[in-house]
């Protein structure tokens, strides 16, 4: 049903972000403006998966948003500090998962239209739902993506472009977005039963420092870490409270 599209990160500068990736051997690009959101970005694409690198560019602009609830949440996050914000999840029919989410129990408003407007002048358009649950207080909840091309045609453009398959490192791909949560049997029989994902078994990661367990979703998977002891999950859950905090990219 899903394949990750995604993983946000919010930044200051997207142009730094994109020097330093660069420096590590991967290929990252600038995106383009978000005209009617204040916001602009940087990507980093492995296959149709990708790492934004997003930034606020109008901050006035961005704190009038009111139906987008990425940009509200990277208002927030602008406070914060630099770090990864949420995960999207790509749909081929948003009405049908958007009535599906509805049954599971989900607030779900109408999509918003999505663009993005590129250096040449070209635009690129979608659509995003952004589901919500009363008296839900885990990670932020993955807004759902629909692009208005199919995933063929943008794999063919983004080649074209030499977005992706062009990493000097190699072929590198996303292996898995990792959360730190409180409770991790809670949030991983929420998701997978939520967004219909298959869980791993969970195991206990001694360089994290947590008890952690798979959620398998195409793109990448979703690793859940419930801190045992002191570790980048633990500071996560200090400082930020239960959001993504780590992005591990792989080798093929």
């Amino acid at each position: 049903m899903f394949s990750l599209d995604h993983v946000v990160h919010y930044v200051k500068s997207p142009q730094q972000a994109i020097e330093m990736l660069k420096k590590y051997g991967l290929n990252a690009i600038e995106g383009g403006e978000h005209p009617n959101w204040g916001t602009y970005n940087g990507l980093c694409y492995f296959d149709l998966s990708y790492i934004e690198f997003l930034g606020i560019r109008d901050t006035q602009l961005a704190r009038k948003v009111t139906d987008n609830l990425l940009v509200r949440r990277v208002v927030k996050n602008a406070e914060l500090g630099e770090g990864l914000s949420q995960i999207a999840l790509r749909t081929h029919d948003i009405k049908l998962t958007a009535a599906a989410l509805k049954e599971k129990g989900f607030e779900v408003k109408e999509p918003i239209p999505g663009k993005r407007t590129l250096k040449d002048g070209s635009v690129i358009e979608w659509q995003l739902l952004f589901p919500e649950r009363d008296q839900y207080e885990g990670p932020p909840l993955p807004f759902i993506i629909e692009w208005k091309d199919s995933d063929e045609a943008r794999r063919a453009d983004l080649t074209q472009q030499q977005s992706i398959g062009h990493h000097p490192v190699g072929d590198p791909t996303l292996s898995y977005i990792g959360f730190a949560v409180h409770n991790l049997q809670q949030r991983i029989s929420e998701w997978s039963k939520w967004f219909d994902l298959e869980p791993a078994e969970a195991f206990l990661d001694d360089k994290l420092n947590a008890y952690c367990q798979r959620l398998r979703l195409n793109g990448a998977d979703l690793l859940f870490c419930e801190p045992s002891g002191h570790g980048s999950a633990r500071r996560t859950l200090e400082s930020r409270g239960e959001y993504p905090f780590l992005v591990a990219i792989s080798e093929t």
